[in-house]
Formats: C-alpha cells, structure tokens, sequence
C-alpha cells in the first residue's frame, strides 16, 4: 500500500470512529456491497476519486481533507497568504496528482471559508 493510500484509509477509519458508522454504511453511501468495500480496503480493488467524492460528501468534508492527516493540515499554510496558496498548490499537485478543476475547487473551498 502506497503511503498515501495508507493515509486516505487512516483518515477514512478516523471519520468512521468519530461518527460511529460502520463499514456497511460506507459502502452503501459508494453503492457498492460491503463486499465490494473489502475488497477496495483490502486493496483488491481501487478506490476512485469518484469514490473518494463520495466519501467526503457522507463524511461532510472537504475532498481535499481525506489526503491529509491532521499533522499535514497543521503544517499547511491556509492563510491569506499567496505563499500559502503556491504551497498549498504544489503540494496537490506533485504529491497528489490532481487535475486543475479539482485544485481550483480546492481553492474556492478555502476561500469561502475563510469569509
């Protein structure tokens, strides 16, 4: 398992403990079997960015929060700053590989809640 695939399932896990849902919901919120979530868990299969959509939306947070544990989120720049900004930019973009529509819709996210 990739390092960051290890950190998008801790974070899937942390949510899960937080909220008390179980593996079952999951897998209903993706529409697919607990089953199918096992196998996707278990690396048998591959977890989408469709899924991982899906995933923040059941959670309610952002996309971008399942990439990241929380010391990477303190270590973040979210500030006003352009730095911030540029930081936050080459980390999805290098580390991630996300394409520019998700990175601006990144972007707008941290905007609007910084209003």
């Amino acid at each position: 398992m990739s390092k960051q695939t290890k950190k998008i399932f801790n974070k899937i896990e942390f949510l899960k403990e937080k909220s008390g849902h179980s593996d079952r919901d999951i897998a209903h919120a993706l529409g697919i079997t607990p089953s199918g979530y096992s196998r996707i868990k278990n690396q048998q299969r591959r977890l989408t960015v469709d899924q991982l959509e899906k995933i923040a939306s059941f959670f309610n947070v952002p996309f971008f929060y399942l990439f990241f544990t929380e010391d990477d989120l303190k270590k973040l720049s979210f500030g006003k700053t352009l730095d911030g900004r540029i930081e936050l930019i080459k980390l999805l973009l290098e580390e991630l590989g996300l394409d520019q529509s998700r990175i601006e819709s990144i972007l707008d996210y941290i905007v609007q809640s910084e209003s």
